[in-house]
């Protein structure tokens, strides 16, 4: 997952949460900061011992919020004003969508920092 925005508490982020799915997260240093406000610092850091590997970019990605798994990707992008718009999201689970994705998601690990909150 890359993100530049906060997304709600939706079912994907309780799976992360509560250790359902092995994640590597890339955010904000803004978002960062809001995630671990909003889960609170111990149990972020229970969570990244168990399931996630969570890194951090200086530079806000050029797109809202993305995800890849093995079987879909997810990208919301934003109106040329800079609104999210998330009527008008694309997802898809074809391969070679997949692939893309996973190829955009590895650009952002390389320009990303590891988080360390121990």
């Amino acid at each position: 997952m890359v993100s530049s925005i906060l997304i709600p508490d939706t079912e994907l982020i309780h799976d992360l949460y509560t250790g359902q799915r092995e994640m590597r997260a890339i955010l904000t240093e803004e978002l960062l900061h809001a995630r671990i406000e909003l889960a609170g610092r111990e149990q972020l850091r229970k969570t990244m011992e168990k399931n996630l590997k969570l890194y951090v970019v200086r530079q806000t990605p050029k797109i809202g919020f993305f995800a890849v798994t093995d079987r879909f990707v997810a990208l919301v992008p934003h109106r040329l004003d800079g609104v999210f718009d998330w009527a008008s999201d694309l997802k898809s689970c074809n391969k070679t969508a997949i692939d893309w994705g996973l190829a955009l998601f590895n650009h952002y690990a390389e320009v990303a920092e590891s988080v360390d909150l121990s």
